[in-house]
């Protein structure tokens, strides 16, 4: 192999483990997100249920 391969080689993987840190990085970037989305969905879920409680309360009393 001569040393033009081997340095093409090393440049061709070098930039594959950039794009994929890259990829890696976007992806925690997206689950933090979406930790974030499913946490107010999670208390709108909650305050829902509080106000249902409330209403059958209500209309035992």
């Amino acid at each position: 192999m001569d040393p033009a391969s081997i340095i093409a080689l090393a440049a061709l993987g070098g930039s594959g483990v950039a794009a994929l840190w890259k990829i890696a990085n976007g992806l925690g970037r997206f689950e933090a997100r979406t930790t974030v989305i499913l946490k107010g969905i999670t208390d709108m879920l909650a305050d829902h249920e509080d106000r249902l409680r409330d209403i059958e309360r209500a209309k035992r009393s």
